[in-house]
């Protein structure tokens, strides 16, 4: 799977999220947001993957996240896409939304 990954004050970029099962996957997404994941719908058809005690970890506000979400959010996120109940590949329109190079 292609995700963008936001960090606070650093520039979106992609990252390669590739486990050999699920479980394993999962395992990985974690380690890129700092923790457990909670995922919030974006308005657009993207899911948002955050850390979901960055408030208790006193975690640094993300802004870019912030605004694409339209609440606080803190730490580094993930966006992916989803297809039914299954997380897929970033949608190409955060691309130019974030203005990365196509891969």
């Amino acid at each position: 799977m292609i995700a963008v990954k936001i960090e606070p004050n650093r520039k979106p970029h992609l990252v390669g999220i590739e486990g050999s099962s699920i479980v394993e996957e999962l395992h990985l997404l974690q380690q890129h947001v700092g923790g457990y994941i909670e995922t919030i719908l974006l308005r657009d058809g993207g899911v948002m993957l955050v850390d979901e005690d960055g408030r208790m970890k006193h975690s640094e506000e993300n802004l870019i996240a912030t605004v694409l979400c339209g609440k606080q959010i803190l730490g580094t996120v993930l966006i992916v896409g989803q297809n039914e109940e299954m997380l897929t590949d970033v949608p190409s329109k955060y691309y130019a939304l974030l203005a990365i190079d196509m891969v």
